[in-house]
């Protein structure tokens, strides 16, 4: 199974993608939020990630 973590700023996008889209019919195991770059970065070095799915502009960093 596969991992996703999905990085946005704003909670609504965030839960939009998350839990507004029916996940069980596709291989994810895991599926992370994170609502920041430094909480994203915390995420992805201590845990393995496949898919990142993530916001470009977010204060303070970007997304890429």
């Amino acid at each position: 199974m596969l991992t996703m973590l999905v990085v946005d700023d704003e909670i609504y996008a965030l839960k939009g993608i998350t839990q507004g889209i029916e996940w069980a019919d596709l291989p994810f195991g895991s599926i992370l939020e994170a609502g920041d770059v430094a909480e994203a970065k915390r995420i992805l070095q201590s845990q393995r990630v496949d898919l990142v799915i993530s916001d470009i502009e977010m204060p303070g960093d970007n997304g890429l």
